[in-house]
């Protein structure tokens, strides 16, 4: 799940598909999985109440292509944990320019080699302990006010950072020139192998 909050118009809710759900960004709910979309009671209510929460991992490309025009909307993009650390809404939160809001501290960790550190001056990270004040007895943080309390400054630089960084090292370019999320990669496993090969042979290799 995931929810998406628009500094200039509050929560953006999206069209429902006609079963009481919003058509938007994808969970995984169409693989029918026993423990999905089950009942959180430890959730606080006035965050849930409020934001938007949407389905379309197998939707069709007009759902989809909904849900890519919410994040661009959208100043910040709620991404707590699913079964991984990883969710979908990082990349298409942060490809049309989107804030995440991590919960997890794993999440900041996801994709080191494309990440680096400049993903922690892209985001926001807020403990998911102190959201349901489990480090601060029985009070809970109020997500939309700590995102409301960030300077437009500072989100400024959050987006400047996302369009600096996160287009060259995280797409695949269609273009030939050298940093894209394909070198990457390939130089990444090219310098494991030589690790590798140095430690069998005590030699490199080109």
């Amino acid at each position: 799940l995931r929810a998406l909050w628009n500094e200039r118009s509050g929560w953006r809710p999206m069209r429902s598909d006609g079963n009481g759900r919003s058509a938007g960004a994808a969970t995984q709910q169409s693989q029918q999985r026993p423990h999905g979309g089950t009942q959180r009671p430890e959730a606080p209510k006035a965050v849930t109440r409020r934001c938007f929460f949407g389905q379309g991992a197998s939707a069709s490309q007009e759902v989809r292509g909904a849900a890519i025009t919410t994040y661009s909307d959208a100043t910040f993009c709620l991404v707590p944990s699913g079964d991984l650390h990883a969710r979908g809404a990082m990349v298409d939160a942060m490809s049309v320019g989107c804030v995440p809001v991590f919960f997890h501290a794993e999440q900041l960790e996801t994709w080191p080699i494309f990440w680096g550190d400049w993903v922690r001056n892209a985001s926001v990270y807020i403990s998911w302990q102190d959201v349901l004040g489990r480090e601060r007895g029985d009070q809970t943080m109020d997500v939309l006010e700590r995102l409301r309390a960030i300077p437009p400054a500072e989100v400024a630089a959050m987006r400047r950072t996302i369009a600096t960084n996160f287009a060259p090292r995280m797409i695949f370019g269609m273009h030939e020139t050298r940093g894209d999320a394909v070198d990457i990669a390939l130089d990444y496993v090219i310098e494991k192998a030589r690790e590798a090969e140095r430690e069998r042979t005590g030699a490199s290799w080109r």
